[in-house]
């Protein structure tokens, strides 16, 4: 592995994304404004980078907006940690390496396209993605190398 993965999104999986954002909104932090992407489909997601040297993503998504990209997933409310990594081969890697420590895995390895209508996401980026859960705990996270 070339690089330790890092800490890059916080994904905050609400069933009223919009009661979660106005919370936030009111304790200071400046969301912007939900998008429903694709127009119709239900799907709900704001987001936030944070500032500072490590800055981090936060993100804000509905039940309808996870099942696009953890379809396969039990529970759809939470959090989701977001580790970046820089070679998706790592990825690969990564996923073996806790699966024979004897975790979870929730989604095995695969390649994906993102591309929206949000700054963050104008272009389409190629990732290499595998979603992963600690067998003790209800937490889960994404491991994703941005290439």
């Amino acid at each position: 592995m070339k690089t330790a993965p890092r800490f890059a999104q916080i994904n905050l999986v609400c069933r009223d994304v919009e009661t979660t954002v106005r919370f936030y909104a009111l304790i200071g932090v400046p969301v912007p404004a939900i998008l429903n992407w694709p127009a119709g489909s239900g799907r709900q997601h704001a987001e936030v980078l944070t500032e500072g040297d490590h800055a981090t993503t936060v993100e804000f998504d509905n039940v309808v907006s996870v099942r696009s990209w953890a379809a396969q997933q039990t529970q759809l409310t939470g959090i989701v940690i977001g580790l970046a990594i820089d070679a998706a081969s790592d990825v690969d890697e990564l996923h073996g390496r806790v699966i024979a420590a004897g975790h979870r895995s929730l989604q095995a390895p695969y390649d994906a396209f993102w591309g929206g209508d949000t700054e963050a996401m104008s272009a389409q980026c190629p990732v290499r993605r595998c979603t992963i859960g600690a067998n003790s705990s209800a937490l889960w996270a994404w491991i994703t190398v941005y290439e």
